[in-house]
């Protein structure tokens, strides 16, 4: 059985305080510490823009402690699948032949396509992937179906994605609507179910992720036609009851964004909703009993988010998404976004890379002890 945690700074203040104040000859060796065995490993996930593809690249985002990335559409083009296949069906044939002797000439093998020797690359480096079925700026078109037109058919038809072990899962959604949820339901939830849901074959091969991230509960731009009159309880208990109760996963993930540090054009500050969004959204990934994750603020230039300029700026969010449990924590911060957004420019880690490099060696220090406990609720000391 797990062990319950109450984690409060004041609390761990005053524990600090008074065993440091009251008795200064007390040592770490006198103390009866626990040991706790390792129960785990967070998911550490960056997007990556298209261009961030090569080894150079990826090591660099591996140095910095990142151990999962989404592969997009940017990476996997559908129209590649079915000549690569059929080039691989001719090829082997004929490999066959010559060694057999029935012909001279040893084939060439068929060049592999960007997606094949990006999924070969990570499972090298260490690296999980996380499939990303739709495109890097418009996943949406205005009959509600998630990426191009018969895209989803095209490609997850004719590609077997167990045939690579760095592929852990599918980010099938970013920031859906109540409307989008249902299109997700009846486009993907029947597919993953039959072909990656559970341990089909009885032999302990992992479970497929499915990883869909929300707005927070202080946005409505989830609402809809469908949904205009909705409360957001509604609509995020909307996506349990048709998607997320339903897959066949061990592997389950409420994430969303909350995004909390601003600017108002004067001074710098927090926004007054971070705790309660927190507590809200891990009450309902309690309730749903899935884990619970968060998206790291990393950029810069849309609305009146501000720019991380230290270190606390980053440790104050992973701190925060600790305390109330997280195992899943993304960072956002590229695509059309300002330079200063980026963690990389020009292929080189610019000093955001250093900070976040800082905090994610101390979650792997420390996520395997974390995981022992489990959150229990947010206190008023006053």
């Amino acid at each position: 059985m797990k062990l319950k945690r109450f984690l409060s700074l004041a609390l761990v203040f005053v524990m600090t305080f008074s065993i440091a104040g009251c008795n200064p000859a007390v040592t770490v060796e006198d103390l009866d510490v626990p040991t706790y065995e390792d129960a785990g490993e967070m998911m550490l996930r960056v997007d990556l823009p298209p261009n961030m593809s090569s080894r150079e690249q990826m090591e660099l985002y591996k140095d910095c402690g990142f151990n999962t990335i989404p592969l997009t559409e940017d990476f996997f083009s559908a129209s590649d699948v079915e000549p690569y296949i059929k080039a691989m069906e001719v090829y082997e044939q004929k490999l066959k032949e010559f060694n057999d002797g029935i012909i001279e000439d040893e084939p060439t093998e068929p060049t592999k396509p960007k997606y094949i020797e990006a999924l070969e690359l990570c499972e090298e480096l260490g690296i999980d992937v996380l499939i990303r079925p739709h495109s890097s700026y418009v996943e949406w078109y205005p009959d509600g179906h998630i990426g191009e037109p018969n895209y989803f058919e095209q490609f997850f038809s004719n590609f077997d994605f167990r045939d690579y072990p760095a592929v852990k899962g599918f980010m099938l959604v970013d920031e859906p609507s109540w409307g989008k949820v249902t299109d997700l339901a009846n486009r993907y939830l029947d597919w993953f179910n039959n072909e990656y849901g559970g341990d089909r074959d009885g032999d302990g091969a992992i479970d497929y992720e499915v990883f869909v991230n929300h707005l927070g509960p202080g946005s409505t731009a989830w609402k809809d036609n469908y949904s205009k009159t909705k409360t957001y309880d509604e609509f995020i208990n909307h996506y349990n009851d048709n998607f997320l109760s339903k897959l066949n996963s061990a592997n389950k993930t409420l994430s969303y964004d909350g995004y909390y540090l601003r600017n108002d054009g004067v001074s710098n500050y927090v926004s007054s909703g971070w705790l309660l969004g927190n507590l809200k959204m891990r009450n309902y990934a309690d309730k749903f009993g899935v884990d619970f994750g968060a998206y790291i603020q990393c950029f810069t230039g849309y609305s009146d988010l501000r720019d991380l300029t230290s270190y606390a700026d980053f440790s104050f969010q992973v701190y925060n998404y600790l305390a109330f449990g997280a195992k899943r924590l993304s960072y956002y911060g590229y695509r059309d976004f300002p330079p200063e957004s980026h963690l990389m420019e020009g292929g080189e880690p610019r000093q955001k890379w250093y900070w976040v490099q800082e905090v994610n060696e101390l979650i792997k220090k420390i996520d395997g002890i974390i995981y022992n406990f489990d959150f229990e609720g947010l206190y008023d000391m006053q």
